[in-house]
């Protein structure tokens, strides 16, 4: 009915293999997710500097 295998001990080369590499994956992900967030903040910031520029200095100043 079950598979009453036993885990493989907590210092097999593969379990440590594995929780290794999704460590690194959620670091990685991190990692992500602060730069896109950065890069949204800052593509904010651009349209808000834009905006004011544009209002400040009228773009049909010919």
């Amino acid at each position: 009915m079950y598979n009453t295998s036993p885990l493989p001990p907590a210092n097999s080369p593969k379990l440590m293999r594995a929780t290794r590499s999704f460590k690194q994956d959620g670091i990685l992900l991190r990692i992500l997710q602060s730069q896109q967030k950065r890069k949204s903040i800052d593509f904010a910031k651009g349209i808000l500097i834009n905006k004011a520029v544009s209002t400040i200095i009228p773009t049909s100043t010919t």
